[in-house]
């Protein structure tokens, strides 16, 4: 048998939180992924941990809802977002970009996505 400590593989997200997510210590970060799928760990825990920031939890059940999220990002200092591609599409639909022109995000600085290709059009809508 070989003694481990595990120490090694949060200390290895470091470069999540710091490099990918762009972490601080000031930083409000939000994951959209569901606490099951091991993108959770890595967004969730590991990188905000490793970096001091807090976690926003949401009790999000049901379908995807382009103008709720909206909703939390403008009521909260969320400072960071990660959020799938897909989620990022709906989100610059008419209704919700005249939402949040509204009511825009009160700390957003930071957006990354992960598990599918993002379309230029969705980066240029920002």
């Amino acid at each position: 048998m070989v003694l481990h400590t595990q120490a090694s593989y949060p200390i290895g997200h470091t470069i999540t939180g710091k490099y990918w997510l762009d972490l601080h210590e000031d930083d409000l970060h939000w994951n959209l992924s569901e606490m099951g799928w091991a993108k959770a760990a890595w967004s969730n825990l590991f990188g905000p941990w490793v970096m001091g920031a807090a976690m926003f939890m949401q009790d999000a059940r049901g379908k995807f809802n382009p103008i709720e999220t909206l909703e939390m990002l403008h009521k909260y200092p969320i400072s960071t977002l990660c959020a799938p591609p897909t989620a990022y599409r709906m989100l610059v639909l008419d209704e919700p970009m005249a939402y949040m022109k509204a009511n825009p995000p009160k700390a957003l600085r930071h957006c990354v996505g992960a598990g599918e290709p993002l379309n230029p059009e969705v980066i240029k809508a920002s």
